[in-house]
Parts: C-alpha cells; sequence; structure tokens
C-alpha cells in the first residue's frame, strides 16, 4: 500500500466495551505500521460511559440520540472532563498533519492556529491514512458525521 500511496482510514469501534482504549490501536498504528497516525475524535467517556465524541477538526462535541442513535446533536460546549485531551489529540493531529502538508508545516512553524477549512483542505492523499474515528457499536446513523468528514476530504 506505501509503494502506490493508497490512503487509509482506521475506525476504532466498540467503545463502549469493557476495557475500550481507542488510543492503543493508534499508537500501535504509529510504532508497529510505522505510519504516522493521529485520532480526528476524542471520546466522551469510556466503556459504559461512552456517549459521544469531541470532533478534533471542528472542536465540537457529537452526541448520537434517539432509540437508534439516528439523531446527531452537536454542541459547542467540550465536556471539562475532556477538554485538555482534546487540546492535546488536536494539536498532535495538526502535527501529523504538518508532517505531510507543506501549508499545514508553515503554519505550524509560526505556532498558529489552523482553521477548520485549512485543515480540511490540506493534501487528502497523504493524511487519509492519518486518521481514526471512535464510534461503540455498529450503528451507521452515528458513524455519518465521521463519514462525511471522510467525503470532505477526499472530494
Amino acid at each position: 500500500m506505501r509503494r502506490y500511496n493508497v490512503p487509509r482510514i482506521t475506525f476504532i469501534n466498540k467503545m463502549d466495551r469493557m476495557g475500550a482504549n481507542p488510543f492503543k490501536p493508534i499508537d500501535q498504528i504509529n510504532h508497529k505500521l510505522k505510519l504516522a497516525a493521529a485520532a480526528m475524535q476524542v471520546p466522551i467517556g469510556t466503556e459504559d460511559t461512552f456517549h459521544g465524541v469531541v470532533d478534533l477538526v471542528t472542536m465540537k462535541a457529537m452526541y448520537a440520540e434517539g432509540d437508534r442513535g439516528e439523531i446527531i446533536v452537536t454542541k459547542d460546549e467540550i465536556p471539562d472532563d475532556v477538554k485538555e485531551l482534546a487540546r492535546e489529540r488536536r494539536a498532535k493531529l495538526i502535527e501529523t498533519v504538518a508532517d505531510v502538508d507543506e501549508e499545514m508545516a508553515n503554519l505550524f512553524l509560526d505556532e498558529q492556529e489552523p482553521t477548520i477549512e485549512q485543515l480540511k483542505a490540506a493534501n487528502p492523499n497523504k493524511i487519509l491514512h492519518d486518521l481514526g474515528g471512535m464510534r461503540k457499536k455498529l450503528k451507521i446513523e452515528e458513524k455519518m458525521p465521521l463519514l462525511d468528514d471522510v467525503k470532505a476530504w477526499i472530494a
């Protein structure tokens, strides 16, 4: 896949299960596969308390509501217990994208915060493999915001 520059994306599923650790697979991708990987989302809660994600591109909290999780509610307010983790992981995402995109590298070196549009406009063929999304079980409705992000990156 490296030879042909095939973009890769990782979905981290079953975040509501006991022992769920979303960052372990990302670390394994970085160390064992020697690929640059960074999360695009941070979970709000784990195991029994998992109830949403923070989108690191927009820095907004997303919750799936309704019987089947078909209603996606986006809120500007990030819960206090994940605010610091979201900031750290967003910085890591920006650093990872800066490694493969010249415009992002210039912003990173100038210590400027990129806009949402700049993050989404970074070269998708080089950075799609850096993305990881976190969800619980297999409810397609809850995956739609992440799939919308992927669509925006490759369109």
